[in-house]
């Protein structure tokens, strides 16, 4: 088994942290759908219930306003409660909001159990970003996962390319000047790269400099290419040519590349 095979059953995914994520994002897809899921029924609850349009709108309207008062409160949360916890917390007080609204006789019962139900929700939406961080340790993240290099593999299974004739650019990003880290990247990127990937770290008292061209090109050239074309410019000693959120923090915008083939 050669070292790129070895890399990348180091950090394969397995199948408890699919089950995982899988069951959060079913739990994301209940809370979006519900926000909406009794719009066609309103007619149906102004007859049922001998209510005006206008109160049988707070159905959907009650769900919206506890549903976004919970997303920042979750992150409270998170800080004083397991992710385990909360999800079964959340995912008991949506069922529980469930079986209320399925069996109301009356209109304030119907909007509680909409109340538990997007209490539950809000709860469970943010933990769709929090919980891949906390199951995958950082050397199955970003750069040190190889994405690029996961990237060609791909190209070469679904369109039957030849590494050696693709090539790769990298684009603008920070530079090793400016992009300063903790101890534990590098150890992430050695724990995926192995001794390759020591020349693009330089100490810096107890702090890191690294270069994520250099090992994003490290991850393309043993991934089979040869023809890889980097950008010289770092994004955060230009803030006048490009969005930085080192440079700028929140106050930044977005930003694209587009590649052209010519005639």
């Amino acid at each position: 088994m050669n070292e790129q095979q070895l890399v990348a059953e180091q950090h394969k995914v397995t199948r408890k942290e699919i089950t995982v994520i899988g069951i959060v994002l079913a739990g994301a897809f209940l809370a979006i759908l519900n926000q909406t899921v009794l719009s066609p029924a309103l007619p149906k609850l102004m007859d049922a219930f001998s209510i005006s349009a206008g109160t049988a709108q707070w159905v959907t309207s009650i769900y919206m306003l506890v549903n976004g008062i919970m997303v920042p409160i979750t992150g409270f949360l998170i800080d004083r409660f397991s992710t385990r916890k909360l999800f079964f917390v959340s995912l008991i007080s949506f069922i529980v909001g469930t079986a209320l609204c399925a069996g109301a006789q009356t209109f304030e019962l119907l909007i509680v159990g909409r109340v538990l139900q997007a209490a539950g929700a809000g709860v469970q939406l943010p933990l769709v970003g929090v919980v891949p961080m906390l199951i995958f340790p950082p050397e199955k993240r970003g750069t040190a996962m190889g994405i690029a290099a996961k990237a060609i593999a791909a190209m070469c299974r679904e369109f039957g390319c030849d590494p050696a004739g693709i090539r790769a650019a990298i684009g603008p990003c920070i530079g090793l000047c400016c992009f300063e880290v903790g101890p534990e990247v590098p150890e992430a990127m050695r724990n995926a790269l192995g001794a390759g990937a020591e020349p693009f770290f330089e100490p810096r008292g107890e702090k890191y400099h690294v270069d994520l061209k250099g090992l994003n090109r490290l991850w393309l050239e043993r991934a089979g290419l040869s023809e890889i074309d980097v950008c010289p410019d770092c994004t955060k000693c230009q803030p006048d040519r490009f969005w930085s959120h080192r440079a700028v923090g929140n106050q930044r915008g977005s930003q694209a590349a587009i590649i052209m083939r010519k005639e």
